[in-house]
């Protein structure tokens, strides 16, 4: 952990002193490979697990369940919170 948080830390303290833009489109590159090579890992992971790989079906579905209940309750929450707070205070602001 605490090697974790040194490369963490060093990083930042390094990305504050250099800033050039071709460093950044490298440290782009480099996330996107990253991110590639982790989902690559991830998927043969899952591939090798057959509790998983025979239950992908149901895991889609609950995953995509628990996104759409998420978005709605969200939508929701803002419409309640337009309608109840934010008429409060627009009505104390044109006092």
């Amino acid at each position: 952990m605490f090697l974790i948080l040194l490369s963490l830390f060093l990083g930042m303290i390094l990305g504050f002193f250099l800033k050039s833009k071709k460093l950044r489109k490298v440290v782009d590159k480099g996330y996107y490979i990253s991110v590639l090579a982790l989902l690559f890992l991830m998927g043969i992971g899952i591939g090798q697990n057959k509790e998983i790989f025979s239950n992908i079906g149901k895991i889609g579905l609950l995953s995509f369940s628990l996104a759409v209940i998420s978005i709605a309750g969200s939508i929701i929450f803002v419409k309640l919170i337009d309608k109840t707070i934010l008429k409060i205070e627009t009505k104390r602001a044109t006092k």
